[in-house]
């Protein structure tokens, strides 16, 4: 990329998640999504960044992002030399992947549906965070904010600099919350009014064709799964036996397996007959595609908490399995 190219960003996306990244595409003007420049971290288990034109991967086993003075270094050095459009460019995303050079504004854009209820739960408060700033005197927040940028060590979008936050429920809310810099935004809606063309450059960016879309069509069970077994909560045999009980309760032919972005558990092995999507895509999407779901059925995933009122939700939570319950804790997901 040339210095001509690289003055021509004014918006930058910063994302983990294919959710916040669906919502800065509907948010965003058509003209405006191939002059965004994206940085998108490796926890996407996708090619969807080979489908933008303007991306930089940020891969965590890099070196300079597992030893903290090398990544002061690299992000003083790409902010001067490297991206210096960075400097004038307005910001939409994350706010916590501090290493990345922020400049001008940043437009928050929430991480999950309902974050901020999630956020305010007993075992994620921000006191951690409080407690941090609290220990140092203004000389040393001085340096390290130069360093480090004005997100480091701040809790979800509670950060001064921030200057809008897009979140998709009115109700959410936490106590450091600006509600004067909210902005309620329905899904559904701004796919609706999305002109032709943005829609496809959508399905194309998430890799969704017609055949897809005719087998999310058909089913009206939808089961949202979870890691477990690839984070070594649990065995693949109890993985299984965890997954096997919740099926068992519908019937197979209705039954459609959303796998979460970083569950590589054999579904199809074990349940043949049950067709498995495996694609990337945040959940809100499929029901933008007319998706007929009646039920959503999930351990934990908030994947359930944004879809239409007329879908029930079955949460089975940790209680499904009493490993679970031991390592994870007796959490209800139900806000």
């Amino acid at each position: 990329m040339n210095i001509m190219e690289m003055t021509k960003f004014r918006r930058v996306c910063v994302t983990g998640s294919v959710y916040v990244l669906f919502l800065y595409f509907l948010i965003t003007e058509e003209s405006k999504l191939d002059r965004t420049f994206y940085f998108i971290t490796d926890s996407i288990k996708s090619n969807l960044w080979k489908e933008l034109p303007f991306c930089y991967v940020l891969n965590h086993n890099e070196f300079k992002f597992r030893n903290k003075i090398f990544t002061i270094i690299w992000r003083q050095y790409v902010g001067l030399f490297k991206w210096r459009f960075l400097k004038k460019a307005d910001f939409y995303g994350l706010d916590y992947y501090w290493f990345i050079p922020y400049k001008g504004r940043l437009s928050y854009i929430e991480d999950a549906p309902e974050i901020f209820k999630i956020s305010s739960l007993p075992n994620k408060s921000p006191d951690r965070c409080a407690k941090y700033w609290a220990q140092k005197n203004r000389i040393t927040k001085t340096i390290i904010n130069f360093f480090c940028g004005p997100y480091y060590m701040n809790y979800v979008a509670s950060s001064k600099k921030i200057h809008k936050i897009y979140k998709t429920n009115p109700n959410d809310d936490a106590s450091w919350l600006n509600k004067e810099k909210c902005i309620d935004i329905d899904i559904q809606k701004l796919w609706t009014e999305s002109s032709d063309m943005k829609k496809q450059w959508i399905l194309d960016h998430f890799s969704i064709n017609n055949t897809d879309v005719n087998i999310i069509n058909k089913r009206r069970i939808i089961i949202f799964t979870q890691q477990f077994c690839d984070d070594k909560y649990i065995s693949e045999d109890e993985h299984y036996e965890i997954y096997k009980k919740i099926i068992s309760k519908y019937p197979l032919n209705m039954i459609l397996i959303k796998t979460h972005p970083r569950d590589t558990f054999k579904y199809e092995k074990y349940f043949e007959s049950i067709p498995v999507f495996r694609k990337i895509v945040p959940s809100q999407l499929l029901f933008c595609l007319g998706a007929k779901i009646e039920i959503a059925a999930t351990i934990s995933s908030s994947a359930v908490r944004d879809l239409p009122a007329t879908v029930k939700v079955d949460w089975y939570e940790n209680e499904i399995s009493e490993k679970l319950v031991r390592i994870l804790g007796h959490q209800s997901y139900k806000l």
